[in-house]
Parts: C-alpha cells; structure tokens; sequence
C-alpha cells in the first residue's frame, strides 16, 4: 500500500483480508470496512489517529481493547 498514505476510506468487506499490518501505514485512514472478514487482530490499527469508523459485523474480532484509546473511533457492528 505504498503511496497511499492519504488514503480516508478502504472498503474490504467480504474478502479473505486477515493480517492488517500493511494498513499500519495509513495515517490518514477515517474510515475502514472489515465485515465478513477473517480479521481477528485489531492491533495493527492501534497507531491510526485519525480512524473514526470501524466495521466489524461477521468478524471473528474478540479483543477491540487495543483501539480505545482512539478518542474519535466508532466501533459498528
């Protein structure tokens, strides 16, 4: 995901995604669509400041503690 730093919006939903550490990178992300995915690591996310609105419906997510810390994140689902 090299030179997509000011990217705001990645829709993944209903893919086979499982690893996010190459969105780690992504300091401009607002927006992120994860349902119906395998994603079960939230941690790669924990740095991306500006991340408002997670969706996490048909997630195998089990552990979202790691992101409260992100004053303006909205977790869905």
């Amino acid at each position: 995901l090299a030179g997509l730093e000011a990217l705001e919006s990645l829709d993944l939903d209903s893919t086979r995604v499982s690893d996010l550490s190459p969105l780690a990178g992504l300091e401009a992300l607002e927006s992120l669509y994860l349902n119906s995915t395998p994603v079960s690591d939230l941690s790669p996310l924990a740095g991306l400041e500006a991340l408002q609105d997670l969706y996490l419906n048909s997630t195998p997510v089990s552990d979202r503690s790691v992101l409260k810390h992100l004053s303006k994140l909205r977790i869905h689902g």
